[in-house]
This record gives structure tokens, sequence and C-alpha cells, in this order.
């Protein structure tokens, strides 16, 4: 999907943008998401880096390094999840669903992480399903 999409921080302190074409959208299994997100899974959407942009409050953003590849950048004020980067996985920026004002929108396509997944969730009928990362 192609378009222009907004979002934000809980708070509203930090603002987002994306304008370009969604890659992908993702439910992540892992359980450094699981952890760090305190979900049974995290929805994201990955986009190209160019196409994501702070709009506002970027003063406000704390990046965590969950690995020695991953970053979470969040709210310091409200601890919301604003973006992730990997570096396995240069060239894109990772958003959580939740945090878009038109989340509604996306439906997962892809399941990643799948061998973490707890034994109680049920993976969208139609993604793909990959066991670990994509």
């Amino acid at each position: 999907m192609k378009g222009l999409f907004n979002g934000g921080c809980h708070c509203g302190k930090v603002n987002f943008k994306i304008d370009g074409q969604v890659l992908n959208v993702v439910n992540c299994h892992c359980s450094i998401c699981r952890r760090v997100n305190g979900g049974a899974y995290s929805s994201y959407l990955v986009v190209p880096d160019q196409a994501f942009e702070v709009t506002g409050g970027s003063e406000f953003l704390t990046r965590y390094a969950m690995s020695d590849k991953a970053e979470k950048n969040f709210c310091n004020i409200c601890g919301a999840p604003v973006f992730n980067r990997n570096k396995l996985y240069s060239g894109v920026t990772v958003v959580p669903l939740g945090c878009l004002n038109e989340a509604a929108k996306f439906f997962p396509k892809v399941d990643v992480f799948c061998e973490d997944m707890l034994p109680w969730v049920m993976p969208w009928r139609e993604s793909k399903r990959y066991e670990k990362g994509m």
C-alpha cells in the first residue's frame, strides 16, 4: 500500500509520517519484541528509511539497543515505541502498527519468529509464516 500515513506516541510529544510505499505488515513473535513491548507479539509496518520521518518531538526520543543489531526508539515521556531499526535489514524502518492513526487500514501479511510463538496465539490465517526472520 502506498500513501501518506501519520502517527505518534501515546502522549503526543513525538509525531511521524510515512510518505511512500509500505513494504510489508509483519507480526513478530520473537522473545525480544515480547519483552520490550509487553505483548504476546508485536505488529509492525516495514517501510523504506526515506519514507519515514519524525515530524515533531525528536528531542523526546530515546534509543535503546535491544541487541547488537537492533535498536528501538521510544518516547521518553510516555514510553511508547515509535520506530525500530535493525542492521540485518538495512534501508528499512520498522514502525509499530498501533502507533499509526490509520492502523485499521493494514492487515498482517507475515508472521516471523514463529518458533517463539506462544502456544495459545492463533496467527492470521492468511499470513505467510517463518520459523525465524525473513
